[in-house]
């Protein structure tokens, strides 16, 4: 079998079941808001006088079809606005396709039919077209907003003809406002998603498929390259783990465990002990710290974190009940 034909990324890798049911409400509350949205403005135009059109309806569907996705009116105007929008508009409608594929064998085929094709060489051509995506649409709002902040050409000027400086509502800033909150906002989806995609690398590194395979998402991959030349993949495994570690006196300590993911295994460790099945690295790391021979009471009373934290994934140390 081809070494990439088991290569996919899990959905919801490590979330509790009630994560994943507050990401579904979540999702469901923003398609609701969506439609909503879609009816306010159903609403809006109905209530307008009745236009007649010539020709026949599946003609002007296709001429309205052939001029969105052309652009032609916008780069008719702008040239460089048209190239730019081109970017925004095919980067996002690439992205949104990707989403839906996703959402189509996660939540209908595969459930439903048992059918799943999002793995293999499929999901990495799938990566790179994604990654590529994300390229265009960042530099078409890069560009969107050096024309708005620093050419600020007439055109993009709000000022109403029919008043003077000085009148209410002469300049409608309002109107600035919300165009550069809606660049920012579409800049910050792209980077942010950039940016879980190269945590996920470096979070599972150590799993040939996927570290061997991260230039089929080149941008995440530099990103993740970035990580770990400051330091923060090494830093992302050992600190992990004492986010959900109480700093306890030793001789007050109790036992941890780690969570689900790691089938039950458990490693305790203070001051330098180690209870459980342990390899010769924990040994070594046990023994090299310097809590090491004191009896478990260090000078901080503090878990030694390096002893169990796993290089493959986060944990989660939690109390025994």
């Amino acid at each position: 079998m081809n070494p990439t034909d088991a290569v996919t990324r899990i959905l919801f890798e490590a979330f509790s079941g009630a994560e994943v049911r507050l990401f579904y409400l979540l999702a469901y509350a923003a398609i609701a808001i969506f439609f909503y949205g879609v009816y306010v403005q159903i609403r809006k135009y109905s209530r307008g006088t009745a236009l007649r059109l010539e020709g026949r309806l599946w003609a002007r569907l296709g001429a309205m079809l052939a001029s969105v996705l052309s652009h032609r009116t916008t780069a008719r105007r702008d040239p460089a606005a048209g190239n730019a929008h081109r970017l925004i508009f095919y980067g996002f409608v690439l992205l949104f396709a990707g989403t839906a594929t996703i959402t189509l064998e996660y939540d209908i085929l595969e459930p439903l039919f048992g059918i799943r094709f999002w793995h293999g060489q499929f999901y990495l051509v799938f990566s790179l077209i994604l990654d590529v995506a994300g390229v265009a649409l960042i530099a078409g709002l890069l560009f969107m907003m050096y024309r708005r902040g620093w050419m600020r050409l007439p055109k993009l000027d709000y000022a109403r003809p029919d008043r003077v400086p000085g009148d209410p509502d002469f300049n409608r800033p309002q109107y600035r406002r919300e165009d550069w909150a809606f660049l920012w906002t579409l800049l910050m989806i792209g980077c942010t998603g950039y940016v879980l995609e190269a945590a996920r690398l470096v979070w599972l590194q150590n799993r040939a498929d996927i570290w061997d395979t991260r230039w089929w998402s080149p941008v995440g991959a530099l990103v993740a390259e970035g990580l770990r030349a400051m330091g923060l993949g090494r830093a992302w495994r050992r600190c992990a783990p004492a986010w959900a570690v109480v700093v306890s006196r030793s001789d007050r300590a109790r036992p941890h465990r780690s969570d689900s993911l790691h089938k039950g295994e458990a490693y305790f460790h203070v001051g330098g002990f180690v209870d459980g099945p342990r390899s010769a690295r924990r040994a070594a790391l046990a023994a090299g710290t310097r809590f090491a021979g004191t009896g478990g009471r260090g000078e901080n009373y503090r878990l030694n974190l390096e002893a169990v934290a796993e290089s493959r994934c986060l944990h989660q140390v939690r109390p025994l009940p």
